[in-house]
């Protein structure tokens, strides 16, 4: 406890340096001391599995200053820190050297406030640290607030969350106990939407895919891969204790999760915004920790290990592709699939390390995905015997994302970096310096030692489980070497002979040209209008009636199906009850005397009741 409190204390210590000490060296020292003093103090707790507690007196209601490190928030925290400290090396060299002092104080600071809830046992202390977490988070999404999307995200956001701590109050002052008895129905309701805001399980999503995008991208791998995970572990929290209805309880996660991921993926898929895609790929993916952690109450145990593991490995990928989106808008300045391609052989380290997240993601052996999705699909078998429809939709759900998240990287890959460029921005991006590239490095060297461990981590508790897919992960490393062993062979080969290039055939076109080659609108079309009906896509197609047409243009938009139907027009009905209410407000002082005389006769009618 001594050391992760040590490593809070230095972290707003640091954040607060860089306020008057503009240089991002002293940033990344501070960072790295404070997470370095974090980790340690995570490790000593997962190694012995002896929670660590710190209890004040506090002149505060609701209990003493009460902190508890225990594995479940060691679990989260460890994550954190590592994630914290490749963040900080990369933005050394992502933000341009004069300025950025507050983005670093506010990076600091979110990072510490999330530390205090993953540890805070007292629902007041919770609630604060909470809401430090979310303001600092929205500053650092509004980093670059001069331009008008940003702003709108960061309001979007700024509404979610509170929005979400609204529900949490109300949560804690039913079940002030924070994870140390079981809940009812009524306080899982509203932790649900509370904790499930922050997740950005659907129809709570709609902050995520605005935020994440606009945000500088070594704070979108935080948002994305630490900060919407504490969504996760409020839920985990709560459920710690078997609570009442655990069955009722168990399928609402479970069908709550899974109508996320497939929302998620879906709209993953239409996207042609390169970070868009990837913030909702993370909604698809909680919608899975979601589904297993319901499975897991509904007597499936491997489940909920499936989905902690996910969760992971999911923080791990996540990054790692936000990472890699940032060193693509670093050099192209734009977020548009449709003004990259080509980028493969001009930032080829980039584009291995954006190929290793979204294999991953993908669900393709032998990285984590693939592996907790496996074990998903597993437990889903296991639970047709005693619950079939528990298990369908589980197989169903599972099955039917991992082929629709496959489509959706398989597009974001092939378009933004096979090809030829589209744009004069993307014919001259190359790789980032070292700073940049070597955080995407270890992510990637991360995730695939994670899926190599998984086995490991499971033979104790799931023996059977972990044979296979220590099989599965022998087998697949086995094609790997076979794969790489005639690579070098027919390297040697051609060693001593001439390799010629051409072009390819061109179907009869003496010149093919980036407008003859796939648009990500064209590879996705086939799937985006089998479900029509949830994404709403729209198309501005061209009409070409004269002889001789005008300049025409096409565009193509997906709007969020939840704001344009849901959110919206709920905001437009508190405007025009808004502009009612504001009759009663004009400036005449003895009608406000009267309604102040009719307020307090009616107080006085209710206390004689």
């Amino acid at each position: 406890m001594n050391e992760v409190l040590t490593g809070l204390v230095i972290l707003v210590v640091g954040g607060l340096a860089t306020l008057f000490l503009n240089h991002r060296w002293v940033a990344l020292v501070t960072a790295a001391a404070g997470f370095l003093t974090i980790l340690q103090g995570c490790g000593l707790v997962l190694a012995l599995q002896t929670p660590q507690s710190l209890e004040l007196p506090w002149a505060v209601p609701g209990g003493s200053f009460s902190l508890v490190l225990d594995p479940l928030a060691a679990f989260f925290l460890a994550p954190a820190a590592l994630l914290g400290i490749l963040a900080s090396i990369y933005a050394v060299g992502y933000f341009p050297r004069p300025g950025r002092r507050s983005t670093w104080f506010f990076l600091h600071l979110m990072m510490a406030a999330l530390g205090l809830v993953l540890l805070a046992r007292n629902g007041v202390l919770f609630l604060v640290a909470w809401e430090v977490m979310a303001l600092a988070s929205f500053f650092l999404v509004t980093s670059e607030d001069e331009q008008r999307q940003v702003r709108q995200a960061g309001w979007i956001y700024l509404v979610a969350t509170h929005l979400g701590s609204f529900f949490l109050i109300a949560f804690f002052a039913i079940a002030p106990d924070f994870g140390q008895s079981g809940v009812g129905p009524v306080a899982f309701v509203l932790a649900l939407i509370g904790f499930g805001s922050k997740a950005g399980l659907v129809p709570l999503h709609i902050w995520l895919p605005e935020a994440h995008p606009v945000a500088p991208s070594p704070v979108s791998a935080l948002l994305s891969g630490v900060v919407i995970n504490t969504g996760i572990y409020g839920l985990m929290r709560v459920l710690s204790h078997p609570p009442e209805h655990a069955r009722a309880i168990g399928w609402t996660l479970l069908l709550v999760g899974a109508i996320t991921a497939l929302t998620g993926v879906l709209f993953a898929l239409a996207q042609r915004d390169l970070k868009g895609l990837l913030a909702y790929s993370s909604v698809e993916n909680m919608g899975l920790v979601c589904l297993g952690l319901g499975l897991g109450l509904l007597g499936q145990p491997l489940a909920t290990a499936a989905a902690m593991l996910h969760l992971l490995s999911h923080g791990l990928l996540k990054s790692l592709l936000f990472l890699a989106a940032g060193s693509v808008l670093h050099q192209t300045h734009t977020r548009d699939l449709e003004e990259m391609g080509g980028l493969l052989r001009r930032m080829p380290l980039t584009g291995l390390a954006f190929l290793v997240g979204a294999a991953g993601l993908a669900g393709l052996p032998p990285l984590g995905g693939f592996i907790t999705e496996l074990l998903l699909l597993l437990c889903a078998v296991q639970a047709m015997q005693h619950n079939l429809l528990a298990g369908l939709v589980t197989l169903l759900t599972v099955a039917l994302v991992a082929g629709l998240a496959l489509a959706a990287f398989t597009k974001a890959f092939g378009i933004a970096f096979l090809g030829e460029p589209r744009s004069q921005r993307a014919a001259r991006a190359h790789d980032p310096g070292p700073l940049m590239l070597t955080p995407m490095a270890l992510l990637a060297l991360g995730a695939l030692g994670l899926a190599a461990g998984t086995p490991w981590l499971l033979s104790r508790t799931y023996p059977e489980q972990s044979a296979v897919l220590a099989s599965l992960l022998s087998f697949t490393g086995l094609v790997v070497a076979l794969a790489a062993a005639l690579y070098a062979l027919r390297s040697q080969l051609l060693k001593t002979r001439p390799v010629g290039a051409a072009p390819t055939w061109g179907c009869g076109y003496l010149a093919p040209s980036t407008r003859m080659e796939y648009t990500g609108l064209s590879f996705s079309q086939p799937l985006t209008d089998l479900f029509a009906s949830v994404l709403h896509h729209r198309v501005h197609q061209p009409r070409m009636e004269p002889i001789f047409p005008a300049e025409e243009t096409f565009s193509d938009e997906t709007p969020d199906l939840f704001e344009d139907e849901v959110y919206r027009p709920m905001l437009e009905g508190l405007v025009r009850l808004s502009g009612l209410l504001r009759r009663l407000q004009h400036g005449r002082v003895q009608f406000y005397v009267l309604y102040v005389l009719v307020t307090l006769v009616g107080l006085l009618a209710w206390g004689q009741l």
